[in-house]
């Protein structure tokens, strides 16, 4: 698929405008040789961001979450974003990417709220080695954008 139409298909996407609260944590990785204190911290870890989904923007999301890189050559796959459901591969090489970057996403999503698994393989890597990872990520609308200090 074309960057174009995976667009076409995210403009019939319709999301809330407001304050937005994504939260990511991994799941699993696995790579040759990974030294188990590694794979713990990652494991271990979570994020959790909050931003403002502007009225403009809610007419025209972004798509991030498919994580395509600057400067890189992405192509999709089995791209769809339909009926509540999303899913699809991207595949990027070049740019800053030390290899080929392979990502499928499957969730739901809905006007305030979505979920996805994402699970990214990076091929290429020095020593030729594969790194697999796992993640999963949530996004939901707590409330109106804070409104600026001082203005009215």
């Amino acid at each position: 698929m074309s960057a174009d139409e995976v667009a076409a298909q995210l403009g019939e996407v319709r999301i809330a405008p407001g304050l937005w609260e994504t939260s990511s944590r991994v799941l699993d990785v696995r790579a040759p040789g990974l030294p188990v204190e590694l794979r713990q911290k990652a494991l271990a870890r979570g994020r959790s961001v909050r931003g403002c989904i502007t009225p403009e923007q809610a007419q025209r999301p972004s798509a991030n979450f498919l994580t395509a890189q600057p400067g890189a050559d992405c192509a999709y796959q089995d791209f769809r974003m339909e009926g509540g459901q999303m899913g699809g591969t991207t595949i990027c090489r070049g740019g800053d990417l030390p290899g080929e970057v392979i990502t499928e996403v499957t969730g739901q999503y809905g006007p305030t709220s979505y979920a996805a698994r994402i699970q990214t393989t990076t091929r290429g890597m020095p020593a030729g080695a594969d790194v697999q990872v796992m993640a999963e990520v949530r996004g939901r609308r707590i409330g109106p954008c804070p409104v600026e200090q001082g203005a009215r």
